[in-house]
């Protein structure tokens, strides 16, 4: 905030307890610093934004002065009553993620065009007809002094910096609204809001601020009002994330190869999101694309393949050795065709050949060949198991299994536990071939604590079904309702139980059609959930 504050600071002591939370997957965040976590000295003052590594105030100077925008820094460890925290000048609030936000004013009594504004480059720009996540959080805090309340708060993006006019303070004017807080904004608590985007332009800039004119904003005054009152927030954990859009696929070649030599293998990726991590199978502690290996006979072999959206495809392939030099022993299953040409298959009567002949790595080998009729069937075990909110089950087969096991999550050995629904795929890799089965795990509330949703509602203010909310019996220790139109944006989130969706927008009548919605919540005595499903506006 500009030092035209700083002959009214006052010092207020509260005493608030502070838990970091992670709030981002494992995509990387393409805003650098989102938390404000990294700084280059911890704020003394009021202007300090630039402490902040990567920030900057969105202005033709850095000047802490009337003529540009001003923003302020405040960490836990912060000193001072414009960068301190849980308590500073203005409210009292703790960071939502990790030690540090940001805070800004959007307009001043005494002067209606004031603006503050903080933005920074992308690690890299957003590729036009990718998908990605915007979210950014908010709140008022609870205040210590009295001020406005204003709409217009929300982001921008853009190919390069947008900036204040030089030498002022003043509004910068964007045409694109679409990541704008709806309404005038007063939570004391932290408000996080997500959009959901395919980008049109390369853009590589992000600006946060108050981008409506004094013409366009309105303001709401609260407390006991003093000789200057502003509207200010803090901000915390911005992040623009990629979301994937082509489905993850991989892809290995068999090889072929003399005895004693080695084979570079790559797995060939596409789809999913970068960056990928490996797992080959079996006994192979390297994580990297390619591996080099050097099997000493001929070999079946796993790769998973993880992107960073926690998505996973995999493929097997062959490593055929060739022996050189020496007498072998070889199974093959059903029939086999050797260097000559000539295909033998499986017999009751002949089960056992003794062949010799040249081989491609230029020497003369004889073979000692069993040809089997093929495997033996796999024991029977269910593929769907039913788990306990909170509980373990047991999958996989207990018994009879003479193969080597793969799980798709690396896991070896079978039965085992699980305490997590999915999928679980076992690949059973054979003498003869490779048999691969999903088993799918269910959770189920064995309390009978759910929560349910109706598939339609008709807002109409006849009476009858003129809200959508979720129905229960239990009591919600946690809840985000998350409601989205066709489009994927946002239109309506709430946090309260109690809060039931009248079919608004921002006050105005939703248009007759399917709206899709999530809720993630957590009932008395269970672990975190999600719900999601789609629901039909009729009027």
């Amino acid at each position: 905030m500009k030092p035209l504050f700083s002959i009214f600071k006052t010092t207020i002591v509260s005493f608030l307890f502070f838990t970091s939370t992670n709030l981002f997957g494992q995509c990387d965040n393409l805003v650098p610093n989102g938390s404000f976590e990294s700084f280059s000295a911890l704020p003394n003052d009021d202007c300090d934004w630039n402490l902040a590594i990567g920030w900057n105030n969105a202005a033709t100077s850095a000047n802490c002065n009337t003529t540009n925008g001003t923003p302020d820094y405040y960490h836990l460890l912060g000193q001072g009553q414009y960068s301190s925290l849980p308590s500073n000048y203005f409210a009292v609030v703790n960071p939502l993620d990790g030690s540090a936000v940001m805070g800004l004013a959007g307009t001043i009594d005494l002067v209606p065009a004031f603006r503050e504004y903080i933005a920074i480059s992308l690690t890299s720009p957003l590729v036009v007809g990718q998908s990605y996540t915007m979210s950014y959080s908010i709140t008022a805090g609870t205040p210590n002094v009295g001020g406005l309340y204003v709409d217009g708060w929300g982001a921008s993006l853009s190919v390069g910096p947008i900036l204040q006019s030089a030498g002022t303070s003043n509004v910068i004017p964007i045409t694109n609204l679409d990541y704008i807080v709806p309404g005038v904004f007063s939570s004391a608590q932290w408000q996080t809001f997500t959009f959901t985007f395919v980008a049109d332009q390369p853009y590589s800039y992000f600006t946060f601020g108050n981008f409506y004119s004094q013409a366009n904003q309105t303001s709401v005054s609260y407390g006991t009002q003093g000789f200057i009152n502003a509207a200010y927030i803090f901000l915390d954990a911005v992040s623009i994330i990629p979301l994937s859009t082509v489905p993850l696929t991989v892809d290995v070649p068999d090889f072929n190869i003399c005895q004693g030599q080695s084979v570079v293998v790559t797995a060939q990726v596409t789809g999913g999101l970068e960056p990928y991590t490996y797992t080959w199978n079996p006994n192979i502690t390297s994580t990297t694309n390619p591996v080099t290996l050097s099997p000493a006979q001929t070999s079946i072999y796993t790769v998973v393949v993880t992107d960073c959206n926690g998505d996973t495809a995999s493929a097997s392939f062959d490593v055929v050795v060739s022996v050189i030099n020496t007498t072998d022993v070889q199974t093959a299953c059903n029939s086999f065709t050797w260097i000559d040409g000539i295909t033998y298959t499986a017999s009751t009567n002949t089960p056992v050949f003794t062949l010799t002949g040249a081989t491609g790595c230029d020497s003369v080998v004889t073979l000692n060949l069993t040809i089997l009729e093929g495997d033996p069937p796999l024991p029977s075990f269910d593929v769907i198991a039913q788990l306990c909110i909170g509980d373990f089950v047991l999958i996989g087969p207990t018994d009879g299994i003479t193969d080597s096991i793969v799980w798709s999550d690396g896991f070896s050995g079978t039965p085992r536990y699980v305490s997590e629904p999915g999928e679980y795929t076992i690949s059973f890799i054979g003498v003869c071939e490779n048999r691969t089965i999903s088993i799918f795990v269910e959770d189920q509330s064995c309390e009978d604590c759910d929560a349910y949703f109706p598939n339609a509602f008709t807002p109409n203010a006849d009476g009858s079904n003129d809200v959508f909310f979720p129905i229960t019996q239990c009591v919600f220790e946690e809840y985000n309702l998350l409601i989205f139109n066709r489009w994927g944006r946002l239109i309506y989130k709430s946090t309260n139980q109690n809060e039931k969706w009248a079919g608004k927008h921002n006050g105005v009548d939703c248009e007759i059609e399917v709206y899709s919605y999530l809720l993630t919540y957590k009932m008395e005595s269970q672990i975190k959930k999600q719900k999601k499903g789609v629901v039909t506006l009729i009027r």
